[in-house]
């Protein structure tokens, strides 16, 4: 990732965090429609075309797809980086962390919240594992170019979202004309359904589809309303500045 972001035009880079099961892929397929660059750790390319020659082919900044460590996360603790985009990609944490939290029990047994925990750890996590807490916390504590896109937001409403970040992104050399915005928003459904079945091809199935009715599959079919107020309230413990200011949609 380093020898290839210095390869482009401004020396600059894009850093797009999410955690599992957040609509990253679709995205970053939308990112790339929109904006022109390349995004490198997503799924596949538009037209088949490897990311390294891309770059070469039009050195602008790259958006680098992660889930993210203590090694992804030291480009934004070193203050001589502040001019490095950090695009977070949030999703209700119950459905984010449900889709793979271990010892899922067979249906129609709850889920008990002890197995969501070791994913929202925080700051004070220094594994290289996925912290939806820690993610949240990091991108509050950073200083420079940042934008949070909500997977909720993004399904519900998006054309207001594709415009937000087309905005965004022209600093790092994303098109500056809204040609390539107008075809996504005027041609959405036909985007969609080609992002889902390239991922459909490589994953085997999806969990919502992009159907706004599934926001809440996850947490509907493994928390019943207790368990769901129980890790509402974990969250809120864990960080309740964090939970006021990013979090509190979510809750029960």
């Amino acid at each position: 990732m380093s020898s290839l972001y210095k390869q482009t035009q401004h020396k600059r880079r894009v850093t797009m965090f999410s955690f599992p099961r957040s609509g990253s892929n679709w995205i970053s397929y939308c990112i790339e429609q929109i904006s022109g660059l390349a995004v490198i750790g997503s799924d596949s390319h538009i037209g088949g075309v490897d990311v390294v020659e891309r770059v070469k082919r039009d050195p602008k900044a790259v958006v680098h797809k992660t889930h993210g460590g203590n090694e992804i996360w030291g480009i934004f603790d070193n203050n001589n980086n502040h001019n490095e985009g950090l695009l977070l990609i949030i999703r209700n944490y119950k459905e984010s962390i449900l889709r793979d939290a271990k010892n899922k029990p067979s249906y129609p047994q709850i889920h008990p919240i002890e197995d969501m925990k070791s994913s929202l750890i925080g700051l004070s996590n220094n594994t290289t594992s996925p912290d939806y807490l820690k993610m949240i916390q990091k991108y509050d504590k950073y200083d420079g170019p940042k934008l949070l896109i909500d997977y909720d937001d993004f399904i519900l409403n998006p054309k207001e979202e594709l415009i937000k970040i087309h905005e965004w992104l022209k600093q790092f050399g994303g098109y500056v004309n809204t040609d390539k915005l107008t075809d996504m928003i005027n041609n959405f459904e036909k985007h969609r359904s080609f992002s889902m079945r390239r991922y459909i091809n490589m994953h085997g199935t999806t969990a919502t589809d992009g159907d706004p009715k599934k926001l809440k599959i996850q947490k509907e079919t493994w928390l019943n309303d207790v368990t769901e107020r129980e890790i509402d309230d974990y969250v809120k413990n864990r960080d309740p500045l964090i939970f006021e200011k990013y979090l509190k949609r979510y809750k029960l």
